[in-house]
């Protein structure tokens, strides 16, 4: 079920975007683009901890921890630096 949820609200994502590019609301189509992005790395991650959920109790689980939360970190500067530089808020929607 949660999958299905998931996959609506992706599709809702792509109509809001395509709905503010037709209305010429760059800045707002931008925001919500990068909402859509930010949502997608993080539906990713969260796969990629399921995948790796065999390393735990493993000499590996402290490399697959440090590349997850590195990951993680990385996309949250990389969003907010953009967010930051061309003064778009997140969306209200979320």
């Amino acid at each position: 079920m949660r999958e299905i949820t998931k996959a609506n609200g992706t599709t809702e994502s792509f109509t809001k975007i395509s709905e503010a590019f037709l209305n010429m609301d760059c800045g707002k189509a931008v925001g919500l683009y990068l909402d859509f992005i930010e949502n997608l790395t993080e539906q990713f991650l969260e796969f990629q901890e399921t995948l790796m959920h065999w390393t735990k109790e493993t000499p590996l689980e402290p490399f697959v921890e440090f590349n997850t939360s590195l990951s993680r970190k990385l996309v949250e500067t990389s969003i907010s630096a953009v967010r930051n530089l061309y003064q778009i808020e997140r969306s209200s929607s979320q």
